[in-house]
């Protein structure tokens, strides 16, 4: 898919708009299912149900794409939820 950019972006990376199922781990036990509507090398857009709790921080896993990330919760609106992938230390 083409990447979406506006003339007032502010992410530092493109995104790709998608529609891949992701899983977010919290705890050992608990997974929350939602859908990833952009994706980017940085963070993400989820969709996922407008009363459903979210964390603040969480582990994402989307098996499409063999993804699997820290992840932070960095805004939510409605049954929308912008996240930010954990930077990993080399």
């Amino acid at each position: 898919m083409e990447p979406v950019r506006s003339p007032f972006e502010r992410r530092s990376s493109e995104r790709s708009r998608c529609s891949h199922l992701a899983e977010i781990r919290i705890g050992s036990s608990f997974v929350l299912r939602a859908i990833v509507k952009d994706l980017s090398e940085k963070g993400a857009k989820l969709q996922l149900p407008r009363d459903s709790w979210l964390p603040k921080s969480f582990d994402i896993c989307i098996p499409d794409t063999g993804l699997q990330r820290k992840a932070v919760c960095r805004w939510r609106r409605g049954e929308y939820a912008g996240l930010e992938f954990a930077i990993i230390a080399e």
